[in-house]
């Protein structure tokens, strides 16, 4: 059975009760980094089941070993900022040849 992508759903449960928190995941992305915690530090992260069917991975997770980052979005200055520290500190390759002209006159 083939799932569309809106049908790949993650599911993640918690309550503040348990130390432990429930993922349910078709995400690649989430299902390497999980995997390489469980091989790592199986007490930390344990797998519970897999439907190789339909790609489901589930896992149980310390609630120490697993964060939410909630991002704001950025104001222009900031992302102006952001954009010239980088372009100084070459984290930027393919951009920085041509911007790195438009700054030349802002650098301290």
């Amino acid at each position: 059975m083939k799932l569309t992508k809106q049908q790949k759903e993650t599911v993640i449960t918690f309550n503040e009760k348990d130390d432990r928190i429930e993922v349910i995941t078709h995400n690649c992305k989430l299902i390497k980094k999980l995997t390489a915690l469980n091989a790592k530090h199986p007490d930390c992260c344990e797998l519970i089941c897999i439907d190789k069917e339909i790609g489901r991975y589930e896992f149980s997770v310390s609630k120490h070993n697993f964060t939410f980052r909630v991002i704001h979005p950025y104001t222009a200055e900031r992302k102006k900022a952001m954009q010239y520290y980088s372009i100084w500190h070459g984290t930027i390759d393919a951009v920085s040849k041509s911007k790195k002209e438009d700054f030349d006159g802002e650098k301290e």
